[in-house]
């Protein structure tokens, strides 16, 4: 298609780039022979003598070869990224690749994780803020705390503010007021927002991060991390399973862990566990 938009194959059936005498739009050149004879369908009529077309130089195979191979380069290198179009680039590697671009010219500022968790009484709970790309000059971004399941004043403190990056400087810490009370609540969500206050910065995938609260008040309740059935290979040494604690962490608890045999078969395909 790219070549067709190009003119190489106007008024030609076969490639003609790999045709002697023969130019990019079909315009008949001297024969190397240099006889008086054109070559290609726009000779002129017997005895009309020879014309050179659009061009006054002979234009031999090899050259035209080499020609081919050349566009037949570009059109490749068009399609595969190379030039203006992305038909078919999934979302994920286009954000990759513009953000790519981005860190060569400017900063890019992002949170150190997608989610934080915070015990309530901790005090503070802290964030990070890293920054990419250009780093030799300083750069500044804003902080801005939204309300998710938390109410600002209540379970956090509120916080939006200008965070300042020296020249060099490549992550800060951002603390959060986190506020404790006596009753007994579910764990509570809040959301850290980074938000550009220059033109020479950008943001990068993770410039929202989810803050969640811990309650205290509770001895919590637990389960297994994944809702969903884990598989494990029978190749496999052995199999992690992680247990959650939730909705509160008050006090030392003991809980009791014990296998029992479905399909398979304690012994004979797995070691029993019975252990607190």
């Amino acid at each position: 298609v790219w070549l067709a938009d190009n003119g190489y194959f106007k008024r030609e059936s076969v490639h003609p780039e790999i045709k002697e005498g023969v130019d990019g739009e079909g315009i008949s050149t001297p024969s190397p022979a240099g006889n008086g004879v054109t070559t290609g369908h726009n000779a002129p009529p017997a005895g009309q003598g020879a014309t050179s077309g659009r061009r006054n130089s002979v234009i031999t195979a090899a050259e035209r070869n080499a020609n081919f191979f050349k566009h037949r380069q570009q059109a490749r290198a068009f399609f595969m990224g190379g030039g203006s179009r992305n038909d078919g680039e999934d979302e994920e590697t286009k954000l990759a690749r513009e953000l790519a671009n981005a860190e060569k010219f400017h900063s890019v500022f992002q949170f150190g994780s997608m989610q934080y968790a915070f015990m309530e009484t901790i005090g503070s709970g802290v964030v990070k803020v890293l920054r990419q790309g250009q780093t030799n000059s300083a750069a500044t971004v804003k902080i801005v705390t939204s309300d998710g399941t938390a109410k600002a004043g209540k379970a956090y403190g509120q916080k939006e503010e200008i965070m300042e990056f020296a020249a060099g400087e490549t992550e800060k810490d951002c603390p959060i007021q986190i506020i404790h009370d006596d009753e007994w609540n579910q764990d509570l969500d809040f959301y850290v927002e980074l938000q550009t206050v220059e033109k020479s910065t950008k943001l990068g995938r993770m410039a929202k991060t989810c803050c969640t609260i811990i309650d205290m008040d509770s001895p919590g309740v637990f389960s297994w991390l994944s809702e969903e059935p884990q598989y494990f290979l029978s190749s496999d040494s052995r199999a992690l399973l992680v247990l959650e604690r939730r909705k509160g962490c008050k006090g030392v608890v003991s809980i009791r862990v014990k296998s029992e045999d479905a399909n398979g078969k304690a012994g004979e395909h797995f070691l029993p566990i019975d252990q607190v």
